[in-house]
């Protein structure tokens, strides 16, 4: 199980929840719902958590609901709470192949 994402997961992830959020029904949201539903499952920990949140909250937002902007500001929450788990890969000394020495 992944405990942190790359950039381009990240991206992916959110462009999938917009996707979701500019259906015009939850029928026509559910293959982007089913695939962030599959990035879930490669995840453990509070990613997966936040993921099934997000999930959750983006199937509330699209369609025609009563209360879009608050459905929304759901969903910005938990991408919110998601970008914190994107692993900097520039500023990761791991893979960078050398070490530090003082």
């Amino acid at each position: 199980m992944k405990m942190v994402l790359s950039q381009k997961e990240y991206d992916e992830i959110y462009t999938l929840v917009a996707r979701v959020k500019g259906c015009s029904s939850k029928k026509v949201a559910e293959p982007y719902l089913k695939e962030l539903s599959f990035f879930s499952g490669s995840y453990g920990g509070p990613i997966r958590n936040i993921l099934s949140e997000l999930i959750s909250e983006a199937r509330n937002a699209c369609g025609n609901v009563p209360n879009f902007t608050m459905a929304n500001h759901f969903v910005l929450c938990s991408l919110s709470k998601l970008e914190r788990f994107i692993k900097d890969e520039i500023m990761d000394c791991s893979t960078s192949g050398g070490s530090y020495e003082a």
